[in-house]
């Protein structure tokens, strides 16, 4: 699977970042305008260092898909973690851990565009 590479930004659409996680005065930005999903990738030799993602859309989309590698990497993990429990703990009885794993293996075969095994 391979996704654009870069940190991803949600911004507003007359170009100004806005990061909810440094939003101090606690207004936030403003609703009702358009914003702008742009992966930004290190300079390359005279390449763009952005990529447009998404265009013209809500605010809460905006960040929900910014945060989106993120939160991928995140649910690599977790699974991971999971996995590597399961393989310590030598149990084939499900547990409350265990029980989401087929539920996060189709999150993650949707995420890469793989066929979605529908007895999960």
């Amino acid at each position: 699977m391979t996704h654009t590479e870069g940190k991803w930004e949600a911004r507003c659409k007359n170009g100004e970042f806005y990061n909810p996680l440094h939003d101090l005065d606690g207004y936030g930005a403003p609703e009702g305008i358009d914003w702008d999903v742009y992966a930004v990738h290190p300079p390359q030799s005279g390449g763009n260092t952005e990529t447009l993602i998404a265009d013209a859309i809500s605010k809460g989309d905006a960040n929900l898909i910014a945060s989106a590698p993120e939160m991928f990497d995140a649910l690599l993990e977790v699974v991971r973690d999971i996995e590597a429990y399961c393989e310590d703990h030598n149990s084939d009885h499900p547990t409350d851990v265990t029980i989401c794993l087929p539920r996060l293996h189709s999150i993650i075969a949707k995420v890469k565009g793989e066929p979605l095994d529908r007895n999960d």
